[in-house]
């Protein structure tokens, strides 16, 4: 059966989306097009079957109560009682695969007041809540609770995709301290981890550039068939341009990151002993 081809408005918007040189500009696409396929309204709606949404909407309330007015011990009460990413189920993904504008507006505004009742006790005076009390709470919390993470993929040449999402979530300071990365995406883990949101959002993508043979055919050099250089020797020489002397634990007091770098064994089964893995 063909598909019904997209209506003109549609198109245009699709064509918006695919052309946004900036994460405003696809936001302002992507919420008219909720608009106009009706999902904004989806999103304002509190009701729905694929969480809890009666019991999110009184958890909402009873923290922005307390929040309004500065009842401190009943705050942190209330946060001890039940914090967690998942609350009643908001962190389903098919809640975020609907509207390309985002998701519930009540699980924003529950997230948003959680922010700002951590904030609300973090400011806390000695006083209100002792400070060993205080650090208790925020230990467990954010285990409960967990953090963001960017995780970053694979993709060889397509690693300048990378930069531009990453190079977007700083300059929105969005961008999280948990970093993981494996093939490419490691080499880009490895760079964004020693520098701050301040150096990147001086320019550092817009300067950089992977020092690379430009004058060879890559395909030749993947093949083996370039005399001059090895995709191993290609992917070194990439490598010694963005890599310093820096230190994981350096990288964390420069920049308060987490680095996470997947490793796998050159063997397929390093375990047997005729593999020549070393442990």
């Amino acid at each position: 059966m063909a598909l019904s081809p997209l209506k003109p408005h549609t198109r245009t918007l699709h064509r918006r989306l695919d052309e946004a040189a900036s994460y405003t500009e696809w936001l302002n696409a992507a919420l008219e097009s909720d608009q106009r396929l009706r999902l904004d309204e989806w999103r304002e709606r509190d009701r729905s079957s694929l969480y809890g949404s009666v019991e999110l909407r009184t958890r909402y309330d009873l923290l922005r109560d307390l929040l309004d007015a500065g009842r401190t011990q009943d705050l942190l009460y209330a946060l001890n009682e039940g914090i967690h990413g998942n609350m009643c189920g908001m962190g389903k993904a098919v809640l975020y695969n609907r509207a390309l504008s985002g998701t519930k507006v009540l699980i924003d505004a529950y997230v948003n007041v959680v922010v700002e009742s951590l904030k609300f006790i973090a400011s806390a005076s000695d006083s209100e809540i002792p400070r060993a009390e205080k650090v208790d709470f925020f230990r467990r919390a954010s285990h409960c609770y967990g953090r963001s993470a960017l995780m970053l993929s694979g993709g060889a040449g397509l690693i300048y995709f990378h930069h531009g999402v990453v190079q977007t979530l700083v300059d929105n300071d969005m961008l999280p301290h948990v970093l993981s990365g494996a093939s490419a995406g490691s080499w880009l883990c490895a760079q964004i981890g020693t520098l701050t949101d301040a150096e990147m959002k001086a320019g550092y993508f817009d300067r950089f550039r992977y020092d690379l043979p430009t004058h060879l055919n890559p395909f030749r050099v993947l093949a083996g068939m370039e005399p001059e250089a090895t995709p191993l020797s290609v992917k070194e020489r990439a490598i010694d341009s963005f890599c310093s002397d820096m230190t994981f634990q350096e990288a964390y007091e420069h920049t308060g990151r987490y680095i996470n770098i997947s490793i796998a064994p050159a063997e397929r089964h390093p375990d047997r002993p005729d593999s020549g893995w070393h442990s």
